[in-house]
């Protein structure tokens, strides 16, 4: 193939390619680049006798994304971005050995001191001249489940260099993706927005009607309506659950899910299975990856090993009462008591009441009541009567983005399955999450850092929404173990 190339181009453009192959000691990935290269060359010296180029790479079938397939990509040495990987190694070591956090790709090319870099410039302009493989992801409409469902998005960036992210997601979880630094572009659906409008929606992205707007569409909820949006919207390759046969999505979905993904246990794994099956890296320490780094202008976060310590982050940037920290440093303890789903999943109130009244009396311990508006009344009742702790009440009172910096600020939270609890699994933050009608196997909090609590009984988990008997999944975990499960998480 190289041999036609090389005869049918000019005396220079011969020169470009041998230069390029003459090289018995170097990898394969490393002449292709550059043929590659001098190929371009040739292209831009003389457009008029190429009739046809690829724009962009093709996009494979089913792994589009390229790490783990023998089409791969390569980068050499010499480019920018390897620089700074190479950098970023070399100080990871250094960060490792100290005991301190390393940092990731993203936070070098976020940090101040790197973007004012000749190296951080040219990366950047490295990126440009890539075209563009557009995905389009629609996210979970829970946030439990875009909690689990994120790492493994994360994880579809680094699958290739060239592709540009883009969430499709409800209103109330955009603050959730835009504290993800591999998502390169969020499109909010509207409130009650039908499914044309949403397809007009993702049609705007488009820069010629004779192109689409996105290469790929990945679809995370099992909806018809989620199939049919990005159906009308014209996307090519429309990835997901397809269901039963004969259900109208199988009909809209041209590349769905390997029933494999469906055997998997727990939902995180199996979101982590449709990304590896797209052809992203294997996460080569779970847990890790798994945990968002969260570092706003306000907020340096209250578990980063190179911060402050927690006493100053939480003066500093709680906005609660500090007399009582004075001369010492409390230890916050965040509760979530309610649950959208319904009230099979909520611990009694009296419990958690019992449980910051037990704790309180041998530790000194700000806690912070968390969740939605509707759940007020749950966070009354637990402060009923009087608690002359430090609390703060922040049921109702709190955006996505300002839980997110909230939780931050904690050493753990106490909570029931509850899309919180997922928000402080997935920032790395402590839990003890309390389960009756739920199964902790499939949506529980994963890792050492987090304790699970929960009283088997013969019908649980029966995922009802009100418990139609006596209810003694929940009765059945007491007081007097999840004060002991705290201490035991916080080494009291």
């Amino acid at each position: 193939m190289y041999k036609d190339i090389l005869d049918e181009t000019s005396t220079d453009a011969t020169q470009l390619f041998a230069s390029a192959v003459e090289s018995p000691k170097r990898s394969i990935g490393a002449i292709t680049y550059d043929l590659g290269e001098a190929l371009a060359q040739e292209i831009r010296r003389s457009p008029t006798d190429w009739f046809w180029v690829h724009n962009r790479w093709k996009l494979p079938k089913p792994a589009f994304l390229l790490s783990r397939t023998r089409r791969g990509f390569f980068l050499p040495e010499a480019t920018p971005q390897n620089q700074l990987l190479s950098k970023l190694a070399d100080a990871n070591e250094v960060l490792g050995a100290s005991g301190a956090q390393p940092r990731s790709v993203q936070d070098v090319l976020e940090d101040a001191s790197t973007r004012a870099t000749p190296q951080f410039v040219a990366t950047v302009e490295f990126r440009k001249k890539l075209q563009p493989l557009k995905l389009l992801v629609r996210s979970p409409n829970w946030l439990g489940d875009a909690c689990m469902a994120l790492p493994a998005i994360r994880s579809l960036k680094a699958g290739r260099p060239d592709l540009h992210l883009t969430i499709l997601t409800p209103a109330k979880l955009a603050d959730l993706w835009k504290v993800v630094s591999e998502i390169d572009d969020i499109i909010i659906i509207p409130p009650k927005a039908a499914p044309w409008e949403v397809a007009k929606l993702l049609r705007q992205r488009t820069t010629s009607n004779l192109v689409p707007p996105f290469a790929a569409a990945l679809l995370f909820p099992n909806s018809v309506r989620s199939a049919l949006e990005v159906w009308l919207a014209k996307i090519p390759r429309r990835i997901g659950r397809v269901g039963k046969k004969g259900n109208l999505r199988s009909w809209l979905i041209n590349q769905p899910f390997p029933d494999e993904i469906e055997k998997l246990t727990h939902e995180r794994d199996q979101y982590f299975a449709v990304a590896r099956w797209l052809g992203a890296p294997e996460p080569s320490l779970r847990d890790g990856s798994c945990q968002l780094s969260v570092v706003s202008s306000q907020l340096l976060g209250h578990r980063n090993a190179m911060a402050t310590t927690s006493y100053e982050l939480r003066t500093a940037n709680c906005n609660c009462s500090t007399s009582s920290l004075e001369g010492v440093e409390q230890l916050r303890i965040a509760i979530a008591p309610g649950a959208e789903y319904g009230p099979a999943k909520r611990w009694p109130t009296d419990r958690f009441r019992n449980v910051m009244d037990q704790l309180s009396a041998k530790h000194e311990i700000d806690w912070i009541l968390v969740g939605t508006a509707a759940e007020r009344p749950i966070a009354k009742e637990i402060l009923t009567p009087i608690f002359y702790g430090h609390v703060e009440n922040k049921v109702g009172e709190t955006s996505l983005a300002e839980l997110i910096e909230l939780l931050q600020t904690c050493d753990l939270l106490l909570t029931n399955d509850t899309g919180t609890m997922h928000l402080s699994d997935v920032l790395g933050i402590p839990t003890v999450a309390i389960f009756g009608s739920t199964d902790p196997t499939l949506t529980g909090p994963q890792g050492p850092h987090h304790r699970i609590l929960q009283h088997p009984v013969s019908c649980s988990p029966c995922f009802l929404r009100k418990c139609p008997i006596d209810f003694c999944c929940m009765l059945g975990v007491t007081p007097e173990a999840v004060v002991t499960a705290i201490e035991e998480q916080l080494e009291l």
